[in-house]
């Protein structure tokens, strides 16, 4: 029971810090004499950093802290949580246009159907299209003819 009080205790100033950490930012300073010192400033953030919540090989949910570099399965409280799938389409839509990630996406897995099972379910109709033909790892569509005897 003692021990259990330590742990908690060193739990809950362990994580005073890290928001400390993460909300603040060291800089340089420059003095009159020209010597420059390194300094902390807390809270300085404008906006608390989010995590972004991934999931592991096993399923279980686990949150990277790009501030600090580091990620735990605890989740985290008092922080903006961000999904990484989220992420990286916000990311791949600013290099290359609203959608595209979405789009890019889509013709993946119109491209593996197509080459395990003939052919897709169009997106917008609904209906199944059959493709006589395959996909190589590059994307580039190889038309295979039916032979007739």
């Amino acid at each position: 029971d003692k021990l259990k009080k330590k742990q908690d205790k060193v739990k809950e100033e362990c994580d005073v810090n890290i928001d400390r950490l993460r909300l603040g930012v060291f800089r340089y300073r420059t003095n009159a004499q020209g010597k420059r010192t390194l300094g902390f400033y807390d809270n300085a953030k404008k906006e608390v950093p989010g995590y972004i919540q991934y999931t592991d090989e096993n399923g279980i949910p686990y949150w990277y802290d790009d501030a600090l570099g580091r990620c735990t399965y605890r989740e985290p409280i008092g922080a903006p949580i961000l999904d990484a799938i989220e992420q990286e389409r916000a990311a791949y839509d600013k290099i290359y246009g609203y959608g595209a990630y979405d789009n890019y996406h889509e013709t993946q897995s119109m491209m593996e159907s197509v080459n395990q099972y003939g052919g897709y379910k169009d997106s917008k109709t609904g209906e199944w299209v059959a493709v006589d033909g395959k996909y190589d790892e590059e994307g580039n569509f190889t038309e295979i003819k039916p032979v007739i005897d």
